[in-house]
């Protein structure tokens, strides 16, 4: 049985493998940004390991090409530079598989608004007045940042927006207390 040559040939694979990237990262942004709900994510896992496989017929259907840039330092550096991201990515550190990141998020949660104010430079009433302009409701400067997300059903990004947004701490200050 003859396989199909049209189904391996560069002029179909290469806008296919372009097409998925383009989604992928597309729908990848959305799941960054908590855009999208869980169709975003089912259709980025998806399309993500049809990405793959286009992309490694790609690879094959132009490897002479790709085997002259493996001669180039710069992308054998390339390389390494990638494989010691991936190693770092898989190693998930300490504590049971959780991400170096997640683990700093969970520290974040537990902190108390009087203690975190400070490492964003404001004072603890100040940050929790800043909170309440936003429209949150914070019980008191002991509670935690985790405590503050959960009971106003926010994630904790969503709060550590009010103290990074560039500027921010100016135009709360001069804005009308409610």
């Amino acid at each position: 049985m003859a396989k199909p040559s049209w189904l391996f040939s560069k002029s179909l694979i290469t806008p296919i493998t372009a097409a998925l990237f383009l989604i992928v990262a597309f729908t990848g942004v959305l799941l960054l940004f908590h855009v999208g709900g869980g169709a975003a994510k089912e259709i980025h896992e998806l399309l993500s390991v049809l990405f793959v496989v286009a992309a490694l017929l790609h690879l094959v259907l132009n490897w002479r090409i790709f085997a002259s840039y493996l001669k180039k330092p710069a992308t054998i550096a390339l390389g390494v530079a990638t494989l010691a991201v991936l190693a770092t990515t898989l190693s998930g550190g300490e504590g049971g598989g959780k991400s170096p990141a997640g683990e700093v998020f969970g520290l974040i949660e537990s902190v108390p608004l009087t203690h975190f104010a400070p490492l964003v430079g404001v004072e603890a009433p100040e940050a929790a007045e800043m909170l309440r302009r936003g429209g949150l409701t914070v019980s008191g400067e002991s509670q935690t940042i985790g405590d503050i997300a959960r009971s106003n059903g926010r994630r904790l990004p969503e709060i550590l927006a009010f103290f990074r947004t560039p500027g921010a701490r100016e135009e709360r200050r001069e804005a009308p207390t409610k």
